[in-house]
């Protein structure tokens, strides 16, 4: 069953696979955002990073290691300093540290840029590691599984709240005939149903939150 589906299924029909694609990619890229560490690692996938850097633009760094040995962060004065072989803070063997530098991971070790291991998640949630989720994906990759239900209640969330907008933009245009009175009094019904149906989403959605975020694996 698609991510679509279970949203519809929540608030009703949504009419716009876009926004329900752009719904889903919003509320995991918060919820990857906020997820400790610790909780990311089961979905980290892997990855080398050269002598030349890793590009990380699109990931959440989670681990840096040189020969399974972690690698220390360090800012970047630290980092050139770590390559000056007469400088106290030139890196080890047994003490490799990484830096960050135009959206770029470098390892440092032994006064060169150096080769290492990369732990990360994307940080939008993707279905194959790279692919952005779509309205009609049905999994995610990379991506806490724990936390899936917790996306599509964000993104129902999200979803209704343009289509309480959209409906209250709709409102403005009724004229003042018989008709358009009757109108806009059932689209205001419709949404003041939606209103409550958003205030008790999202009630559920920061109770849902709150005990995802505070446990661990």
């Amino acid at each position: 069953m698609s991510y679509k589906v279970d949203i519809e299924d929540l608030i009703g029909a949504v009419g716009d696979d876009a926004l329900i694609t752009q719904s889903l990619i919003d509320a995991g890229a918060k919820i990857i955002d906020a997820t400790p560490v610790d909780k990311l690692m089961v979905s980290a996938k892997e990855t080398s990073i050269s002598d030349s850097g890793l590009d990380v633009s699109g990931k959440k760094v989670l681990d840096v290691s040189k020969g399974g040995i972690p690698a220390r962060l360090v800012t970047a004065p630290i980092a050139v300093a770590s390559k000056d072989s007469s400088s106290i803070y030139q890196a080890g063997s047994n003490d490799p540290v990484y830096s960050y530098k135009d959206e770029k991971v470098y390892i440092h070790i032994g006064g060169f840029d150096s080769t290492g291991t990369c732990l990360y998640v994307p940080k939008i949630p993707t279905t194959d590691g790279s692919t952005a989720v779509a309205h009609g994906s049905t999994a995610l990759t990379n991506f806490p599984r724990e936390a899936e239900p917790l996306m599509v209640l964000g993104a129902s969330i999200l979803c209704l709240q343009r289509l309480i907008s959209d409906r209250l933009t709709k409102l403005k245009t009724y004229t003042q005939t018989d008709e358009d009175v009757e109108l806009a009094q059932a689209e205001m019904l419709e949404v003041q149903g939606q209103q409550i149906l958003l205030a008790s989403l999202k009630a559920e959605y920061d109770q849902t939150f709150q005990v995802y975020i505070g446990t661990t694996n």
